[in-house]
């Protein structure tokens, strides 16, 4: 059958475009082709027009791009349609954008005007324009929005900025191409510090009520993941300064063939002072500490809860995670979610803008805590994951403080990575399971006394040389060596080194780079049976097992095989660093074993005042302490002066007086401190004991607990508590109060917060509450400090030496009350539970400036 005329042209047309060729075709034939297809469908093809303007000279290239994405002959619409760069470490790409920059024919026009002065007459073109319709017009708002900020003319870009905005909101589009307009213009106004302020109302509106609501999706992760870095750009210092950078803290994403092949954003980090935030998410990031631990250590910090700013501590490439009811929590790893839900009962407390997170690596097991609440217990491997991270959701933007890392942790002088059963710190890159089982890429402990890698064979795919990646997390950040076996048998058995996305192939006579491709995802047209010649020396390869060395020094590669040095080049410098092992799953199967790694990371974790992330907040507090004279310290493990029946406690030859509101509450002294107790009660009652000293001027006291135990309130409180009283004129009672509340409506919270109590003559008592932050910990230690007129009130928890400032005030600076530092415990309940309240006293510290008269 003859074709018409028309789809022959419709033909070649699309084999010019194949070919890179010109793709603009005049006259009435292009309009009936723009008819026919679409704009939406033929603007869309934005790499090739990108890559074809690139080959002009500037002014060419101008008109070219003007033509395009103007109307001309071949449309009759302004083509504002845009993609995002994906990841390329390789070099021979036309240009380089970092990953997910948003890139575009309209924004090479722009930028191509810029650089040939012609600025002003665009402007005038986009002007002229009568739109057709309701996309058109968001078109032409957002292309003289974004000529504007080129020119200057921020005042009229915040018009068209506002316009669009207000059409935006209307009526939201329900495609990425019709979404184009807002996102290119508020990709210029976040960079313009005179429209910073308003482009970051608007893209949080675009992220409430496009982004996080399921229904308004439109199915591209990578779109939504431009919003959220656009939202961070605007965040951004304008200068990051040299104090601003981490040296021992390194981003990391989790990253694989779409999320570098569609264009997902790189992560992006800013610190300011001792606490940082990631403002642009590739997909699950990470801040890895550079310094590998093994041996007892402990890690504190605090990271950002819920509402899109949830982060989490990783230890041994393991995680957890609340959910945001508080009734369960998540289990992960690096490769994703173990265990989803594992129950909590009694539920988590409600908590405030930060988590307190806190690691204890004792005797090969790792307790993780939240909040002081132990919620995993688990043995470590000895080769496990040694890197401790700091990580944040894809869908949140999560900030860390306060970071403290403690204990007798030890620096290996070398890795062991075929080791751990778990596999934990290996990542999958193209559509490959990791480290179950029957995984793709998995444990296998027959290779060796400490076992190996096995890759197996995709039989399902020969033919098809079905590219596969397995990366090692942690990137090589310094000079390095890794060194492993490899089993090798031609067409049966085979694997490669590979740096980034860059794999060696050895081969008897010679070696080949390999520039592996995004897989499904690859936009380039790089073919996956790529590879060039970088060596034809011998690789004195054997059937069985072989050796092989892999260095990295500054940026340069050197592959030994057997001892013999097979190849030696530099890197490009886009490349990251990260070690991997390829295979063409569908030619071969894997065998790799008793690979080791020794890298020039520090050998040692700097003390903790100097560690980049430490909190310097209670520096002030604790260089007072140690100055502070007066010292008395009462260890209740040891034997009273006394036995403490029916007469005063003496410790150390001061009294204890004891004060109990109704004699129902209980002081014993054991052989491991002074047990205090009480039944519930319907109007609040205590017990607690002072000893027979007042002071004056600053102070520190701290008083040490564990064992604590009570009933679930329904409409009250059960509390121990570290009471300060001063002599001014309203007896102030300054306490740091720990326990659990609840009432109707009220979750049952177990929190610790700041009261500060005033007797006004005459009056009620008035009573504040401070600081109330989640923390469930059953011993730790409570802290009051004065310096000058200002109260720090503090908890730590369990046997940890950090500790957690509940808040700050200006009180007063009077001496103490007789028995005015007191350590007791209070309940109250409208229906009394059954169980009480009790507690293990085990120290009380006292520091002083000096006695009061």
């Amino acid at each position: 059958m003859r074709q018409s005329p028309l789809v022959w042209k419709v033909f070649a047309v699309l084999l010019m475009s194949h070919a890179n060729a010109s793709i603009t075709v005049a006259g009435p034939d292009a309009h009936v082709l723009n008819d026919l297809f679409g704009d939406e469908q033929l603007g869309a093809n934005v790499d090739v027009v990108r890559q074809h303007a690139a080959s002009f000279s500037s002014q060419e290239r101008y008109e070219f791009l003007a033509d395009w994405v103007l109307p001309s002959e071949s449309h009759a619409t302004i083509r504002l349609t845009a993609n995002f760069s994906p990841y390329v470490s390789r070099t021979n790409t036309y240009d380089f954008n970092p990953t997910g920059t948003i890139v575009s024919p309209a924004i090479d026009l722009i930028l191509t005007a810029e650089a040939i002065g012609m600025l002003d007459e665009l402007y005038r073109r986009v002007r002229e324009v009568k739109p057709r319709g309701e996309h058109q017009a968001r078109c032409q708002l957002a292309l003289s929005g974004m000529v504007q900020i080129r020119r200057g003319e921020t005042a009229d870009a915040e018009k068209f900025l506002n316009e669009l905005e207000s059409r935006r909101v209307q009526k939201m589009a329900r495609n990425l191409y019709g979404r184009w307009p807002e996102t290119l213009l508020l990709s210029f106004a976040a960079k313009s510090p005179a429209l910073r302020e308003i482009a970051a109302e608007y893209l949080q509106r675009i992220l409430e009520q496009q982004v996080r609501v399921a229904e308004n999706s439109i199915g591209h992760d990578e779109w939504d993941r431009c919003i959220q870095a656009l939202w961070g750009q605007t965040r951004l210092r304008d200068e990051d300064t040299s104090d601003s950078q981490l040296k021992n803290w390194h981003p990391v994403s989790e990253c694989d063939e779409k999320t570098r092949g569609v264009g997902f954003p790189e992560s992006r980090w800013q610190r300011t002072d001792r606490q940082v935030e990631c403002l642009a998410r590739h997909q699950n990031d990470y801040l890895l500490y550079r310094i590998p631990l093994q041996g007892n250590y402990e890690v504190e910090c605090d990271i950002t809860g819920f509402g899109y700013r949830e982060g989490q501590l990783v230890i041994g490439g393991h995680w957890i995670s609340p959910h945001y009811h508080r009734n369960s929590f998540e289990v992960g790893n690096l490769r994703g979610i173990v265990k989803n839900p594992v129950p909590v009962d009694p539920k988590l407390s409600l908590v405030n803008d930060w988590i307190h997170y806190r690691a204890v690596v004792r005797d090969g097991v790792c307790r993780l805590f939240m909040n002081g609440r132990e919620l995993v217990s688990e043995p470590l491997h000895e080769h496990q994951f040694p890197w401790i991270a700091l990580r944040t959701m894809f869908f949140s933007n999560a900030s860390i403080r306060d970071v403290r890392i403690t204990g007798s942790p030890t620096v290996p002088e070398e890795i062991e990575m075929t080791t751990d059963p778990n596999l934990s710190g290996w990542m999958r890159f193209h559509r490959d399971n990791v480290g179950g089982p029957k995984s793709d890429w998995r444990f296998e402990k027959t290779l060796g006394p400490n076992g190996g890698l096995y890759a197996r064979r995709k039989e399902e795919f020969v033919g098809t040389y079905h590219e596969s990646l397995l990366r090692y997390f942690r990137p090589m950040l310094e000079d390095g060596t890794i060194e492993y076996e490899f089993y090798y048998q031609p067409e049966e058995f085979e694997v490669f080194p590979a740096l980034d996305q860059q794999a060696f192939l050895l081969a008897p006579d010679g070696v080949r780079v390999h520039e592996i491709t995004n897989g499904i995802w690859e936009r380039t047209g790089l073919d996956p049976q790529n590879a060039r010649v970088i060596s034809s020396s011998k690789v004195p390869l054997t059937e069985g097992w072989n050796k092989l060395r892999f260095e990295l020094i500054d940026d340069r590669v050197t592959i030994f095989v057997n001892e013999s040095e097979v190849h030696a080049g530099d890197i490009s410098e886009h490349n990251d660093r990260t070690f991997g092992l390829f295979h063409y799953a569908d030619q071969s199967k894997v065998q790799v074993r008793n690979m080791t790694w020794r890298g020039n990371w520090p050998t040692r974790i700097p003390e903790l005042a100097r560690q980049e992330l430490y909190g310097t907040h209670l520096d002030e507090i604790n260089s007072r302490s140690a100055e502070l004279p007066i010292e008395y310290h009462f260890d209740f493990s040891k034997p009273a002066d006394n036995r403490f029946a029916t007469e005063p406690l003496v410790f150390q030859n001061r009294v204890f007086f004891l004060n109990n509101t109704d004699m129902a509450g209980k002081v014993m002294k054991t052989e491991n401190g002074l047990h205090m107790q009480r039944p519930p009660a319907r109007s609040f009652k205590d017990v607690w004991i002072a000893p027979d000293i007042r002071i004056a001027g600053d102070f520190d006291v701290i008083a040490e607990f564990e064992n604590l135990r009570f009933g679930e309130p329904t409409n009250g409180s059960a509390a121990l508590y570290l009471t300060v009283v001063t002599e001014d004129d309203l007896t102030t009672h300054s306490r740091v109060w720990h326990g659990v509340y609840a009432h109707p409506g009220i979750d049952r919270r177990r929190v610790t917060q700041a009261e500060l109590d005033y007797f006004r003559p005459g009056q009620d008592v008035e009573i504040q509450f401070e600081g109330v932050t989640a923390e469930a910990s059953s011993a730790g230690r409570m802290r009051i400090t004065r310096i000058g007129k200002t109260y720090s009130f503090l908890i730590a928890e369990g046997d940890s030496h950090n500790y957690r400032l509940i808040h700050q005030q200006k009180v007063n600076d009077k001496q103490t009350a007789f028995n005015g530092i007191r350590i007791g415990i209070g309940t109250y309940d409208e229906k009394p539970p059954k169980q009480g309240l009790q507690v293990l006293w085990k120290k009380l510290h006292i520091h002083a400036e000096a006695l009061a008269e």
